[in-house]
């Protein structure tokens, strides 16, 4: 049975009432390879190019975290669609999005960090400096402290991060879909380079 919008917004989440369409974008093109990335690595790690065991360790995690990012990314595009599908009757499916976005952030930002420290960077952002990477930061600590903030009374609705319309929020922050498939296309690309390493 579908909710109303008072009950969506009050009960399930902020922005609840405003999801009518799924406005994310398709997966980028640069991830259309990625069920390749892993075992193109290995094979490379193996037979091509020899490096450090930290290394090595650092290459797979950050290859395995863009997998897990677009992963979620589709997940929480299906679930989605059949929520809006459902004229708000599929309540779980909402529900199921929105756990996709949470970790679609950690999955992420993981990547991006691990792909700072391969790359020797010294840091992602500037504090409040406004980026992509700066939001996308606020949104996964939202959810990995999601007990503090919900529990402190602060505020914080039923859910720590929520998707709306537009994109993907938390109290301190938002990405539009624009920006979170960006997001997916900088890390498949960097993640296509890492499992396919050049000897020197």
């Amino acid at each position: 049975m579908p909710i109303s919008n008072w009950a969506l917004e009050k009960f399930v989440a902020p922005d609840a009432a405003s999801l009518i369409r799924n406005n994310m974008l398709p997966l980028p093109e640069a991830a259309s390879s990625r069920r390749d990335w892993v075992g193109n690595f290995l094979l490379n790690a193996m037979f091509v190019v020899s490096m450090p065991d930290t290394a090595r360790a650092l290459r797979m995690a950050a290859i395995l975290r863009v997998q897990g990012c677009c992963f979620e990314y589709e997940e929480m595009s299906l679930c989605l669609t059949k929520y809006i599908e459902s004229r708000r009757g599929q309540i779980d499916c909402l529900f199921a999005a929105l756990r996709h976005a949470e970790q679609w952030a950690h999955q992420a930002y993981q990547g991006y960090m691990l792909i700072k420290t391969i790359a020797g960077q010294e840091r992602l952002f500037d504090k409040g400096d406004g980026s992509v990477l700066q939001r996308l930061n606020e949104i996964q600590n939202a959810s990995k402290h999601a007990y503090e903030k919900l529990s402190s009374g602060n505020g914080e609705k039923v859910l720590a991060v929520w998707l709306s319309d537009s994109g993907i929020h938390c109290s301190a922050a938002a990405l539009t879909h624009e920006e979170m498939a960006h997001v997916v296309d900088d890390l498949s690309i960097a993640a296509l380079a890492l499992s396919s390493p050049k000897a020197k």
